[in-house]
């Protein structure tokens, strides 16, 4: 049988500030050598840290929340106000 991928991410591993989310906070997300920001509105923003060049913006439905990023595999999880969370695979060249 082929090796199965769990199909479930705990998010109880994700780092949470004490007493809660703050909604529409600035959150800034460093890995390798890109950076994720997101700034309270429905976009967050992937820039090239040594480029320093804008590489891609995601926009989502409604205000973003809260933003991880899970480093392997290379997954990001936006948590949008009234419509939930979302997973955005970092791996397609064509995003």
């Amino acid at each position: 049988m082929a090796h199965v991928c769990p199909r479930v991410d705990y998010l109880a591993g994700f780092c949470c500030p004490v007493g809660g989310l703050v909604a529409g906070k600035p959150r800034v997300l460093c890995h390798d050598n890109e950076i994720f920001l997101s700034n309270g509105t429905e976009f967050v923003y992937v820039y090239d840290q040594e480029g320093k060049v804008l590489k891609a913006v995601y926009r989502c439905p409604d205000q973003v929340w809260h933003v991880e990023l899970l480093p392997q595999p290379r997954q990001l999880y936006i948590l949008c106000a009234h419509s939930g969370i979302y997973c955005v695979a970092l791996e397609q060249q064509s995003r």
